[in-house]
Formats: structure tokens, sequence, C-alpha cells
């Protein structure tokens, strides 16, 4: 990659990266109480999901008993 190429990239994909970057660093506005419900929210012990808990218990592909779907 020349200098010009090099340059060429670096001005397309900046707008790009900084649009990423500010998305990224949004402001979430909520009341007091909002938050505190949210906080909660995330103290509590997370609730099983059966479809997950149903992946997380079959045997890898690496793994003895692994049968590949077909």
């Amino acid at each position: 990659m020349n200098a010009h190429d090099h340059k060429d990239f670096l001005m397309r994909a900046s707008p790009l990266v900084t649009q990423d970057s500010a998305l990224d660093r949004g402001m979430i506005g909520m009341t007091p109480d909002s938050l505190a419900d949210f906080l909660a929210a995330l103290s509590r012990p997370a609730e099983p999901v059966a479809d997950m808990a149903e992946l997380l218990r079959r045997p890898a592909p690496w793994e003895p008993g692994y049968l590949a779907k077909r």
C-alpha cells in the first residue's frame, strides 16, 4: 500500500469510526426511580433460559458423544 492509498483509506474510514464511537457513548436518561429499578433488575439472579440450558448440555464438536445435525 503506498502513501496515497493509505491516506485515501484513512479519509474514508475516519468518519465511520467516529460515528461508531459517538453511537457507543450515547447518553441514556432516566429518572432516579427508573435507575433504581434498572439496577435492581441487574442485581437479581438471571432466570434460566431453557433453550440455552439445553445447548450448554450438548457435547461440543470435539467431545465424545457429539452428533452432527443433518
